[in-house]
């Protein structure tokens, strides 16, 4: 009876494993990106650089740090069954470098940016990320923030801060979804914040409109699916809970092909853990996805979540 037990449990794991399949987002290859940010203001730039009209901008860019954040989310795993279903959150860390010559605030976000030892007022949102891989494989990422200002500052300068420093209000609505099917991902982003640049222009600042946008077509890398995710399997049709998201951040590499060389040249647009490889990094390529990809499977797999 005992032996007859394990011999079904090894065949539930194989079936199991034999039909799951896992992927690390964090190691995805984009192909065809095309971006677009603009940003206008109700007011000129204080240098007079574009004459009384007010500021504006609009540009076919992209590498923004938040256009990744959705990769962010690590492992997904597909099984007979469909996608696992996994849903999680994580709060926003921001700290706040006051130099002047920084025209004011200028605030980086962790996990995304490393931040400098000049960055000493920790400003404390309440808001936070959240990831979403639904049993049909789309995966979504959403950062709605519909009040734009600190709910607590923790000064750790002698920075004296104004009663307005960071504006009077805003509104953030950031979504990015990504069908792991199709490989189709878009990001938008629109943002307005009423009181920017308060020291360049005091009092009121000025009122800001900023509207960015990202899509790609990308290519899953499939890994080894580790082991304490083999039998979930078994649990797919539960609704799964929100954790808190513990994954490593992803680094992201720009590749081009060096001239006259059969090799790809690339480099960081965002490497937080100072990495030395583009292996295991998002890899995004100015070109068209191709019809028979030789990308190497990464070789181990970490389930961090």
């Amino acid at each position: 009876m005992i032996r007859h037990c394990f011999v079904f449990l090894c065949w539930l794991l194989w079936v199991t494993s034999a039909f799951s399949q896992c992927y690390d987002l964090r190691s995805t290859h984009l192909y065809e990106p095309q971006g677009r940010y603009s940003e206008r203001w109700n007011k000129p730039l204080w240098t007079g650089e574009n004459g009384n009209e007010n500021f504006h901008v609009d540009d076919e860019s992209w590498g923004r740090v938040l256009q990744f954040a959705l990769f962010d989310i690590g492992i997904v795993q597909k099984t007979s069954k469909g996608w696992i279903q996994y849903r999680a959150v994580r709060r926003e860390d921001r700290w706040c470098d006051p130099s002047p010559q920084r025209s004011g605030m200028f605030c980086y976000m962790q996990p995304y940016q490393k931040i400098p030892p000049e960055a000493t007022i920790h400003t404390v949102m309440d808001v936070v990320e959240r990831w979403s891989v639904s049993k049909d494989g789309i995966v979504h990422y959403q950062y709605h923030d519909d009040r734009g200002v600190p709910s607590r500052v923790e000064n750790r300068s002698n920075y004296q801060l104004l009663p307005n420093e960071f504006g009077f209000d805003g509104k953030d609505q950031t979504d990015a979804t990504l069908d792991l099917n199709t490989g189709n991902y878009q990001f938008d982003s629109h943002q307005y914040f009423n009181g920017a640049y308060i020291r360049r222009y005091p009092g009121t600042g000025v009122k800001l409109w900023r509207t960015d946008t990202f899509h790609a077509t990308a290519q899953l890398r499939e890994i080894p699916c580790p082991a304490s995710l083999i039998k979930v399997d078994l649990e797919s049709s539960i609704d799964p809970p929100e954790v808190e998201l513990k994954t490593v951040e992803a680094c992201v590499v720009k590749v081009k092909r060096s001239d006259g060389k059969n090799e790809d040249a690339w480099e960081f647009i965002q490497n937080v853990k100072g990495v030395s490889s583009s292996e295991s990094c998002i890899q995004i390529f100015e070109t068209t996805k191709p019809a028979v990809t030789n990308d190497k499977s990464i070789v181990q797999a970490n389930s961090q979540r």
